[in-house]
């Protein structure tokens, strides 16, 4: 590695120390409690943009996905994901897997 890269932590032990203003962190190991593996600019591993837990769950700030992303929770652009359907914030509205939709109302535009 080039000096000015990113500070290299494993089993708590630094391996690689960057000698940049802007300082970057890999902690990789398994005396980490919690994520065993976190990438950033955070001193903080639990502060880190990249974090993955023992049991892989991940959390990725600013991220871009391509391919197949399954899910039954969570939201996406202000739709709640469902097990069958998307919802709307107030459950108003859903769009169902068998192609279905159930609106409480519905607002037509010309145009």
């Amino acid at each position: 590695m080039e000096p000015g890269d990113t500070d290299i932590y494993i089993n708590g032990r630094r391996y690689y120390q960057s000698s940049s203003d802007e300082e970057k962190y890999i902690t990789i190991g398994s005396n980490q409690t919690t994520y065993p593996l976190a990438i950033g600019t955070d001193k903080s591993v639990s502060g880190r943009n990249f974090r993955v837990t023992w049991d892989g769950t991940a959390y990725i700030n600013n991220g871009e996905f391509s391919g197949t992303i399954n899910a039954e929770s969570g939201s996406i652009g202000g739709w709640k994901i469902e097990a069958d359907c998307l919802s709307s914030t107030t459950g108003a509205t859903k769009l169902y897997n068998t192609g279905a939709i159930n609106a409480y109302s519905i607002t037509t535009y010309n145009g």
